[in-house]
């Protein structure tokens, strides 16, 4: 992919004089490498301010909004609504979102958005507070807010975040590229070859550009990102390799592909790439022994296995054990389009989520949730303590279709309703996607797999 050449080299360049946004050179040095690089590594072990009384402490998405900066070479999200206090308050939301091994942080954090200015300057204003001569501890230093005004002449006036939209062209390379990184060279051919490469693009950059007209600005994009949470985790990788000369195996090689069980008739290898974007732990699908329990295919020329209804369907799932984490695909088309979905279900403890959803076995691990792989690519994370999925009549529901987003299984599984419903009076068992509005769509199934870890 040669167009990826000169995106990459902006995004270094870029980093190199981050948080700053002007660099006084096109070309890079290697300090400037080095710099850009301390930004890329993930975000407790990159580049991490020595901090003092009033400093905001970075966060994970103070990490992510550094790569959409690097990227954002439009100014389209001039265009866009934009209220001052809405973006305050997701600025503050954001500022105190920290792993629960990094909660201690959440107490001396502050907000990085005020009314002297947005995120892009309150970096700015950290790096100068920081960069003070360093004093003996028994002597008190400067406060940060004593440097606002020599941040402002750095920062200027007139560059704003919510300003800054990145291209829907170069969201694509940038996708297309990660998506490759994550391959070892003969599956990358093969999903090249076979035309998948494109459609999981295409799938991934839709949950991004959420209007072409104007590009995608740092909401979507950080929305979009933590749906992927593993999509730019080769640009760390990179960073790792030019600094500690170690570079990291792609997330599905062609050994783990050996590895794997007899793929499905849905699970193909296009699809666990996916998913491993998708799912934050990869290995949750890369087990040996993730076993191909149930396929239920509707083919009008080649009806397989014997009609399952929704009682047994559950009885399936919560049958097994309790270390048993299920993987449930549902593929068909929308019976007013003929638009192809993929959709499915993730859950770490079916024989408990079913009554009540657990919280996540660990940190960093995935907790009960449904997910779409195509037309776009979507998760809807379970709220803890709600059902995962209850009999409706002779349905089976995954979520409440009165509030949320529902799953609803139909006519012994070969039809299902996709619902999302925003304004619901109750809490939703499946958090919807906000921007997709109100939604009810209609699917003729033509495939069902159950994979269970054993």
């Amino acid at each position: 992919m040669p167009e990826t050449g000169p995106i990459l080299y902006q995004i270094f360049h870029y980093l190199s004089g981050f948080p700053l946004h002007f660099c006084p050179s096109p070309a890079l040095s290697l300090d400037g490498w080095l710099r850009a690089f301390g930004w890329l590594i993930p975000w407790r072990d990159g580049i991490w301010y020595e901090q003092g009384p009033g400093a905001h402490w970075r966060t994970p998405a103070d990490a992510r909004r550094a790569i959409f900066q690097s990227i954002a070479t439009g100014r389209e999200g001039e265009n866009l609504p934009y209220k001052s206090d809405d973006w305050s308050r997701q600025a503050l939301r954001r500022a105190f979102e920290f792993p629960e091994s990094d909660s201690q942080y959440r107490e001396s954090a502050n907000p990085n958005c005020d009314e002297d200015g947005d995120e892009m300057y309150h970096d700015v204003l950290d790096v100068v507070f920081t960069a003070q001569v360093e004093v003996p501890v028994w002597i008190e230093g400067v406060p940060r807010d004593v440097f606002r005004g020599l941040a402002r002449q750095f920062h200027g006036h007139d560059l704003h975040l919510h300003q800054l939209t990145v291209p829907p062209d170069t969201m694509r390379i940038m996708v297309k590229y990660l998506l490759i990184q994550q391959l070892g060279t003969d599956l990358t051919v093969r999903l090249i070859r076979d035309h998948y490469l494109d459609a999981v693009a295409d799938c991934i950059v839709r949950a991004f550009v959420q209007n072409s007209d104007v590009g995608v600005n740092w909401t979507m994009f950080d929305e979009a990102s933590k749906k992927a949470p593993t999509l730019f985790k080769p640009l760390g990788s990179l960073a790792d390799y030019f600094c500690a000369g170690q570079l990291s195996n792609p997330l599905l090689n062609q050994e783990a592909a050996v590895q794997l069980p007899k793929l499905g008739n849905l699970t193909k290898t296009h699809t666990l790439l996916q998913l491993s974007i998708l799912l934050q732990d990869q290995d949750q699908i890369w087990y040996k022994d993730f076993e191909h329990l149930l396929y239920v295919g509707f083919d009008d020329y080649n009806l397989q296995a014997t009609l399952i209804d929704a009682s047994a369907f559950a009885t399936a799932i919560s049958s097994n054990e309790d270390s048993d984490r299920v993987l449930i695909l549902f593929s068909g088309r929308e019976m007013k389009t003929g638009e192809r979905y993929t959709l499915g279900a993730f859950i770490p403890c079916p024989s408990k989520d079913g009554s009540r959803i657990q919280h996540a076995e660990w940190e960093g691990a995935m907790g009960c949730l449904l997910f779409e792989l195509s037309p776009v690519h979507d998760i809807y994370y379970g709220t803890v303590g709600s059902p995962a999925w209850t009999m409706e009549g002779n349905d089976l529901a995954f979520g409440d279709p009165n509030s949320g987003v529902a799953l609803l299984l139909k006519n012994n599984s070969r039809q299902a309703t996709l619902v999302q419903k925003l304004d619901g009076e109750d809490e939703p068992i499946y958090a919807p996607t906000a921007w997709r509005g109100n939604r009810h769509v209609e699917l003729e199934l033509d495939g069902v797999e159950i994979w269970i870890e054993k």
